[in-house]
C-alpha cells in the first residue's frame, strides 16, 4: 500500500501527465514550490498568481503545487525542462540547478548585510537573466529566502571543535553548503529538504544551517535547542518560468506576468525578512537559546571559509573567476557608492 505522502504525490503526477481541464481559449501553466502551504512564500506567490487570473478575467490561469509534492527542487527543474512544468519558485538549490553561477550569492561571509544585497539585486537579475535565458529559463524575480542562514543544533555548538563534535546537515546537491563544511574540515550528511525532519527525529544528524523562516515553516525548530547567531550566509530564491512557455504566450500575458512578479517583488522580500524575525522570536518563546559566538570563532570561520569555498568552484568550472570578480567589483562599487 501507499503510505499517505507517496499517494499524495502520485495524484500531484497524474494530474500533471493529464493536464488541467482548461475553459475555451483558457491558458493553464502549472508551477512547483518547494515552499510549504500557508508560508509566507506559498502566500505571496499565491497572491502574485491569483492576481494575474483576475487581470485576464481567467484567461490565465495557474495551478500551483506547493510543499514538495513534487519531489526536491531539482526533481521540479526537470520536469520543467521535459514540459511536465512550466515554472516554479525555487531556493538555491533549484536556481543553481538552472544556471550554477546563482551560487555565487551564497558563498559564505560574501555579504555583510541585508542593504547589501540589495545594492546588488538588479545587476544580478540582469546576469542571471541573461545565463538564464541561455539556460531555457526566463528569470521573473530574484529575491530573498528571508535573512541571513545561521546554524540550528540539538546540542549546544560555540566553537569550531563543537561543530566538528556533530552530526551536520548539508543540502543534497548544495555544492556551496557541502564545501563550506569541508573548508572547516567536516564531513556533513547530505539529505534533501524533505528528508532532514526524519533526520533530526532520529538523529541521523543533530545540526541544521537554515533561516528561522525556513526552520519554523518545516518544522525543524521542533527538533533543535540552540542557534549559533552567527550570519553565515545570504541564499537567494527565484521565479521562474520556461522560456518555451514564455515564448508561447501572447505579449499582453507577457507584459503582465512580468509586471506583477516584479510589482510583489518587494512585498515577498520585506514579509520574508520580517516573517524571519518574528520566527526567531517564536522559537526563543518556546525555550530555544540563542548562543552568542566569540568574535574569534567567526573571524575563524571567515578565515576557512571565504576564499577557499569560491576558489574551489571555480576549478570546478562552476562559475569563472572572471564573473566572480565582475561580482565582487560591482559589490565594492556599491557600497562606495552608498557610503
Amino acid at each position: 500500500m501507499l503510505r499517505a505522502g507517496s499517494a499524495v504525490a502520485v495524484a500531484c503526477v497524474l494530474c500533471l501527465a493529464q493536464g488541467a481541464q482548461a475553459a475555451e481559449g483558457q491558458i493553464v501553466l502549472k508551477v512547483g514550490t518547494l515552499a510549504p502551504k500557508g508560508s509566507t512564500w506559498e502566500r505571496v506567490f499565491a497572491e502574485t498568481l491569483n492576481d494575474i487570473n483576475r487581470a485576464t478575467n481567467g484567461r490565465l490561469k495557474f495551478l500551483m503545487y506547493a510543499g514538495g509534492v513534487l519531489g526536491d527542487e531539482e526533481d521540479m527543474v526537470r520536469k520543467i525542462r521535459i514540459g511536465q512544468l512550466d515554472g516554479g519558485g525555487f531556493t538555491v538549490l533549484g536556481a543553481e540547478e538552472i544556471a550554477a553561477e546563482t551560487s555565487i550569492l551564497e558563498l559564505p561571509f560574501f555579504f555583510d548585510s541585508l542593504e547589501q544585497v540589495d545594492r546588488l539585486r538588479s545587476f544580478m537579475e540582469e546576469e542571471l537573466g541573461k545565463l538564464y535565458a541561455s539556460r531555457g529559463f526566463v528569470l521573473l524575480s530574484l529575491v530573498d529566502q528571508a535573512g541571513f542562514i545561521q546554524m540550528y543544533s540539538k546540542e549546544k555548538v560555540a566553537s569550531l571543535a563543537d561543530l566538528k563534535s556533530r552530526k551536520p546537515w548539508v543540502w543534497a546537491g548544495n555544492r556551496v553548503h557541502y564545501e563550506t563544511y569541508k573548508a572547516m574540515g567536516i564531513e556533513p550528511n547530505p539529505l534533501a529538504v524533505p528528508d532532514v525532519l526524519q533526520g533530526l527525529q532520529t538523529g541521523l544528524i543533530n545540526v541544521v544551517t537554515t533561516t528561522p523562516l525556513a526552520c519554523v515553516a518545516l518544522q525543524w525548530y521542533t527538533q533543535i535547542n540552540y542557534v549559533l547567531k552567527v550570519d553565515l550566509r545570504y541564499e537567494p530564491g527565484v521565479i521562474v518560468l520556461a522560456k518555451k512557455t514564455w515564448d508561447s504566450l501572447p505579449a499582453e500575458y507577457r507584459e503582465l506576468i512580468m509586471h506583477l512578479s516584479k510589482q510583489y517583488q518587494p512585498k515577498l522580500i520585506d514579509t520574508a525578512r520580517r516573517d524571519d524575525q518574528t520566527a526567531l522570536g517564536g522559537m526563543r518563546k518556546k525555550g530555544i537559546q540563542i548562543v552568542l559566538p566569540d568574535p574569534a570563532l567567526r573571524q575563524e570561520m571567515i578565515q576557512l571559509t571565504r576564499d577557499a569555498v569560491p576558489d574551489v568552484l571555480i576549478r570546478e568550472g562552476i562559475f569563472t573567476r572572471a564573473f566572480y570578480e565582475k561580482v565582487r567589483s560591482r559589490l565594492a562599487s556599491a557600497a562606495q557608492t552608498a557610503n
